[in-house]
């Protein structure tokens, strides 16, 4: 293949002139983000090293987390001021746990979604934890299967795979499984057969309290206060973050940045295509 050098670099510089308007463009629109991100993480040190950037990195993921839990529980309790006590109760929690604050919010969580109200009681939420500390397993695996039992018992279904789940994670018993089934086929309310599994679950009663005193608990505990501390610091941060992200998507939709980008796609086309012949020949 001929190819007049001469013509292919004049088409190269002219379409570099274009490609650059195009990145200029880009750039204009970006910039919103970038100085309320600049101005966000600059103004908190982020080079002084590793051990800032893991702060940072904590403090904002905590104060996304808090922010998230918060609207969840609040479109699960219909109340934002109940949804803030909720929060904040589960973290009082957490304190006196060998668990950090996230799988207990879940476990919580899955309670409240199965059984709203009647499910997800502080008093509840320690006989589950109880029992996950003195078993070993995880507190929202074990909470989610104890709100499918209860699921299934207030919808009058049978509970095979929950009380299976359950016997695996080793919180019940074959007897307290047995008198349950009894007791449902004999007519027994739902709350009659829960009560038998609940009470199963009073032989795990102050598991949490002990361990919380172990090393693993009280480090447990720290990680929590750090973070928790470090998602109040950060969340005036937070806001003008979101603030920034909201106007870059403002200009990021206008529809002169959507022309840009669409020259950009197209002068770079035209570099392609000019410079491509240089390559296979």
């Amino acid at each position: 293949m001929t190819v007049d050098i001469g013509t292919a670099r004049g088409r190269i510089e002219i379409d570099t002139v274009g490609v650059q308007k195009s990145l200029n463009a880009a750039q204009n629109a970006l910039s919103s983000f970038g100085k309320a991100a600049g101005l966000a993480f600059g103004a908190l040190g982020i080079g002084a090293g590793a051990a800032a950037v893991a702060a940072v990195k904590s403090g904002v993921s905590m104060t996304a987390m808090l922010e998230t839990t918060q609207l969840q529980f609040e479109t699960l309790m219909g109340s934002a001021d109940a949804a803030r006590e909720h929060v904040a109760d589960l973290f009082e929690i957490a304190k006196k746990t060998p668990f950090e604050t996230e799988p207990i919010i879940a476990a919580s969580k899955k309670l409240r979604t199965f059984g709203g109200d009647a499910l997800d009681t502080k008093e509840r939420l320690i006989a589950i934890g109880d029992a996950a500390a003195a078993t070993g397993g995880p507190i929202d695996d074990l909470a989610f299967w104890v709100g499918r039992l209860y699921s299934n018992l207030q919808g009058g279904q049978p509970f095979g795979e929950a009380a299976l789940r359950l016997q695996e994670l080793a919180v019940l018993s074959p007897q307290a499984r047995q008198e349950m089934e009894r007791l449902q086929k004999s007519g027994a309310s739902a709350e009659e057969v829960f009560a038998v599994f609940e009470q199963s679950l009073g032989r795990f009663g102050g598991a949490m309290a002990k361990q919380a005193e172990t090393l693993p608990g009280l480090v447990a505990t720290v990680k929590d206060a750090i973070k928790l501390g470090l998602g109040d610091a950060f969340a005036p941060v937070a806001d003008g973050l979101k603030t920034g992200l909201k106007e870059a998507i403002a200009v990021l939709d206008a529809p002169e940045t959507t022309a840009a980008i669409a020259r950009f796609a197209t002068q770079l086309g035209s570099i392609t295509a000019a410079v491509v012949p240089f390559l296979v020949e």
